[in-house]
C-alpha cells in the first residue's frame, strides 16, 4: 500500500511533459511567452525536476539562508504546544510494534521534507520554503495528534477525545483561509505596478528583452492574463539557455530569433539588437551577466535601455521615482523591497560603469529609501563616486 501511494504521488510529474506539449501546441505562444524547461524528453524532464536552472544561483541562495531557523518554522505554523508535542507522538508510534513501520515511514517523509528545504536554501521569508516543508508541517500535526490521543486514552478521557477532535477540526478549518499571516504576495501591488509601467514604457510595436526572473513572470502575467501590450514582441533571455524556450519563442516570434540565438551563442548580440531596432524599437532590462562590451552599445531609455544609436531618450528622461505607497509596501514586505532594490541596483551598476552619472544618482536615491544599510549598495556608491 505504501509503495502504491508513493507511485501515485510520483504521477504529479506526468503534468510536466503534458503541460509542455500543450504550451508548444498553443496558438498564443507569442503572448504566453513563458517556458521554464522542456519536459517532452527524459533529458528535458530531468532538467526541470532537478532544478538545473537554479544550480548557478545556489551559492547566492545559500548565502542568504538561515538553516538554524528550521525548528522555529513548525512552531510558527502550528504554535508552540503542538510542535513540542510532536516528538512524544512520534515516540509512541515507534514504541509500539503495530505502528512502528508506519511511524518510520512518516518520520522519513518528514525528514525528507525538511532536508529538501535545507538543500534548497532555508529562507524563512521565502514562501517557496513552505512548499518544501508542507509534508513536514502536516506530519508534525499528525504526531501531535497521536500524542494527544494517547494521552487522552492513558487518562481514560473518552469524552475528551471527541471534544478535542471537534476543536482541532474547527481550529484547522479556521486557519486555512488566512495565508496573510505568513510570507506571501497576495496583497502586494508594487512589483506588479512597476512591471506594468516597464511594459508600457516600450514604444509601439517595440521589442522587449527581460532578464530578471521576477520581471519575466510579472510581464508574462501582464500580457497573458491582463492582455497588456499585445503589440510588443517579448522574450525573456534568462530562459533562453534552458531547453525548449529558444525553439518555442523563435517559432512564435521569428523576428526575435536572431537575438535569442546570439544570446545563446554568446556572439553577435549587439548587432542583433541593432538590426532589430531598425524595425522594432528595442528595450532591454539590465542584468548582472551581460558583458561590458555589450553594455557599452546601450544607453538609458526610461526605465529600460536601448541601442545607443537608436531611439534611446535623453538621460534626463529617466524613469520616475517610487511612489510613497510603493515605499510603504516595500518597508512591510521584504520580497517587494528586494525586487525594487534589485532593479535599481542593477540599473545603478550599469549607469556607473557607462558614465550616466545623473541616472546613477537617481538610482542611489531610490536605494537609500529602500535599503540604506545594504553593504553591496554602499560598496557600489563608493566605487561610483
Amino acid at each position: 500500500m505504501l509503495l502504491a501511494a508513493g507511485a501515485a504521488g510520483m504521477l504529479v510529474h506526468a503534468y510536466i511533459p503534458l503541460r509542455t506539449q500543450a504550451l508548444f501546441a498553443a496558438t498564443d505562444r507569442g503572448i504566453n511567452n513563458v517556458l521554464w524547461g522542456d519536459g517532452r524528453t527524459l533529458r528535458g524532464l530531468w532538467w526541470v525536476v532537478s532544478a538545473k536552472t537554479f544550480a548557478d544561483k545556489a551559492g547566492m541562495v545559500h548565502g542568504n539562508a538561515s538553516p538554524w531557523d528550521l525548528p522555529f518554522l513548525p512552531i510558527e505554523e502550528l504554535t508552540t504546544i503542538f510542535a513540542l508535542l510532536a516528538p512524544a507522538g512520534l515516540y509512541f508510534l515507534l514504541r509500539r510494534s503495530a505502528s512502528r513501520v508506519a511511524g518510520i515511514a512518516l518520520l522519513l517523509t518528514a525528514a525528507g521534507s525538511m532536508t529538501a528545504a535545507l538543500v534548497g536554501g532555508l529562507d524563512p521569508g521565502n514562501p517557496d520554503i513552505r512548499g518544501y516543508l508542507g509534508p513536514a508541517f502536516a506530519l508534525i500535526a499528525v504526531f501531535s495528534g497521536v500524542a494527544i490521543t494517547v494521552g487522552a486514552a492513558f487518562f481514560r478521557f473518552k469524552q475528551l477525545r471527541v471534544v478535542l477532535a471537534i476543536v482541532f477540526l474547527a481550529g484547522g478549518l479556521t486557519r486555512m483561509p488566512s495565508p496573510s499571516r505568513f510570507p506571501g504576495l497576495a496583497e502586494a501591488r508594487a512589483a506588479d505596478f512597476e512591471a506594468r509601467q516597464l511594459l508600457f514604457d516600450v514604444p509601439s510595436s517595440g521589442a522587449l528583452f527581460t532578464h530578471h526572473f521576477e520581471t519575466g513572470f510579472l510581464v508574462g502575467y501582464q500580457r497573458f492574463v491582463e492582455g497588456a501590450r499585445p503589440d510588443v514582441l517579448w522574450a525573456h533571455l534568462a530562459f533562453a539557455p534552458g531547453p525548449g524556450y529558444a525553439e518555442r519563442a523563435s517559432a512564435a516570434l521569428p523576428e526575435l530569433a536572431p537575438v535569442i540565438n546570439a544570446y545563446r551563442a554568446h556572439a553577435g548580440l549587439s548587432r542583433a539588437w541593432a538590426s532589430l531596432d531598425e524595425t522594432h524599437p528595442v528595450r532591454v532590462e539590465p542584468d548582472a551577466v551581460t558583458p561590458a562590451e555589450i553594455r557599452r552599445t546601450l544607453a538609458p531609455a526610461g526605465a529600460l535601455w536601448a541601442p545607443a544609436h537608436g531611439t534611446a531618450r535623453p538621460e534626463s528622461e529617466a524613469w520616475p521615482p517610487l511612489a510613497p505607497w510603493e515605499l510603504s509596501e516595500a518597508a512591510r514586505d521584504r520580497q517587494v523591497r528586494g525586487y525594487l532594490a534589485w532593479r535599481n541596483y542593477i540599473d545603478a551598476t550599469w549607469s556607473c560603469e557607462l558614465g550616466f552619472r545623473r541616472r546613477a544618482i537617481a538610482r542611489f536615491a531610490e536605494l537609500e529609501k529602500l535599503v540604506p544599510a545594504d553593504t553591496r549598495f554602499g560598496d557600489l556608491r563608493k566605487r561610483c563616486e
